[in-house]
């Protein structure tokens, strides 16, 4: 099998675990993403597979830049790995809109950063003594370990689950083997109007014409979004918050994630990126 198979498959991999990553974080209720009830409250689950996902992308740990948005020692789950082996007091949280920006980074750097290194180079971490190749295959599996965390954590909560997603196909390789662009073959994301009906109107014993006398609007526009025909608009966004306790973002995120996928649908490929100096 030849290097160029070998970083396809890799590229593949890695958006295909994080679309299922995405997927989770975009859909979970509002109520479980800063509940203190969990050992490691939800937002954090999320930032620290970002984060170490990110981490061991880098070359070694002298090359790593964290993103933008870090909270100071958010990324450790539970205790330290190292003295003083305490478990950090974090200060703040990471919003769902944050933790999609950061996803989204973390997606845009793989098709490149897969090829920067010899795959039978060292790890470039000092505590992990693998190959590139290994580090790549050992960074997945951990990805892939907590998006599925994350999707339980929705279930068992009686929300829907996340589908599989198997594999992404990237675009055509250029002449420096860099990976342009990756796409990846995934189900349409749940819509506002999946979530509207099967974790809040179906829960709560709420018909949709309840709900719409409740907000002031004609049935039909309900009918309309729970079947995925009508977007949900910032306005219809503040009226679901106001009346489930969630946040606009979260109905706002899930129509965002739709409208994303059925535009990357449509468009085929996408232009060749720009790149500064060329």
């Amino acid at each position: 099998m030849d290097t160029t198979t070998i970083h396809n498959a890799l590229v593949s991999q890695y958006l295909a675990a994080l679309a299922m990553l995405r997927e989770a974080v975009t859909s979970m209720p509002p109520s479980l993403w800063n509940d203190p009830s969990f050992e490691n409250r939800t937002w954090r689950l999320a930032y620290h597979v970002l984060f170490y996902t990110h981490l061991y992308l880098s070359p070694s740990v002298r090359d790593f830049v964290p993103w933008e948005r870090a909270i100071a020692d958010a990324e450790v789950a539970g205790r330290r790995g190292h003295p003083p082996f305490d478990v950090p007091d974090v200060v703040g949280a990471n919003t769902i809109d944050e933790i999609l920006e950061y996803i989204g980074i973390v997606e845009a750097m793989i098709p490149t950063v897969v090829t920067a290194t010899p795959l039978d180079g060292a790890s470039g971490f000092e505590w992990i003594p693998l190959e590139r190749f290994e580090l790549h295959l050992f960074n997945i599996r951990h990805l892939q370990h907590h998006a599925a965390q994350l999707i339980e954590r929705r279930r068992a909560a009686g929300a829907s689950g996340v589908e599989w997603v198997g594999r992404a196909e990237p675009h055509m390789l250029d002449e420096s083997t860099t990976v342009r662009q990756s796409r990846t073959h995934q189900r349409r994301p749940t819509t506002p109007g999946e979530i509207l009906a099967e974790e809040f109107l179906t829960p709560m014993h709420m018909t949709q014409r309840e709900l719409a006398e409740h907000i002031g609007h004609d049935i039909k526009v309900i009918n309309r979004i729970v079947k995925g025909r009508a977007a949900v608009t910032a306005a219809m966004a503040l009226k679901l918050a106001a009346t489930f306790e969630t946040t606009p973002e979260f109905w706002l995120n899930a129509q965002k994630a739709v409208d994303l996928y059925d535009a990357r649908m449509q468009l085929g490929a996408l232009p060749r990126p720009i790149r500064v100096g060329r």
